[in-house]
């Protein structure tokens, strides 16, 4: 019989007792364990005034994956942020950072921002340590003998690339104004 998406998080962290001096360590370490076998695009770690809601997004949609009690919402998010190498001790402002795992592990962006109930934490994975896809080679000092239209049509960038090569840009356009008071050559 399948499980829904949470529900083996939600036993696991029954499991937990929040009063212990490791539960936040637990509860994190299974929260990210089990947003990664779910496939989340992003962990999100929301106070809330009933407790520490848990969601994730799943295809696109954000689902509530747990509710932990309110008393361990700080040690919570500061274990993300310990694991993220921010300051523990700014609750006040927005940080980012990354978690950072051994090779094979996922990589994760982690946002904190303060909101009324205490702060929110919002991680999305960015890629596999230590895989990514191998360089590809276009000739001496990495660019491409053939020019920069021989991208093949349809690359991430291409577009971009022809309108910062300045094409169909008016070159006055780019240049600074005149200063005032001074004279200017061939104008009266």
């Amino acid at each position: 019989m399948p499980t829904l998406p949470g529900e083996r998080l939600r036993s696991d962290l029954k499991t937990l007792v929040p009063g212990s001096p490791q539960y936040a360590t637990e509860a994190v370490e299974r929260m990210l364990a089990e947003a990664r076998l779910a496939g989340a695009s992003d962990l999100h770690v929301q106070p809330t005034a009933e407790g520490l809601e848990l969601r994730w997004r799943l295809d696109g949609v954000l689902h509530p994956a747990a509710m932990l009690p309110a008393s361990v919402g700080p040690n919570v998010i500061a274990r993300l942020k310990v694991l993220a190498d921010l300051l523990t001790y700014r609750t006040d402002t927005p940080q980012e950072g990354r978690i950072k795992g051994i090779p094979g592990a996922i990589e994760m962006r982690l946002s904190t921002f303060p909101t009324l109930h205490g702060e929110k934490a919002v991680g999305a994975p960015l890629r596999r340590l230590g895989s990514l896809p191998p360089a590809r080679r276009s000739g001496p000092a990495g660019r491409d003998p053939r020019g920069p239209r021989a991208a093949a049509p349809g690359d991430i960038g291409d577009d971009r690339l022809q309108r910062s090569l300045g094409r169909g840009q008016d070159d006055d356009a780019l240049r600074l104004p005149p200063r005032a008071g001074r004279h200017q050559r061939g104008r009266a």
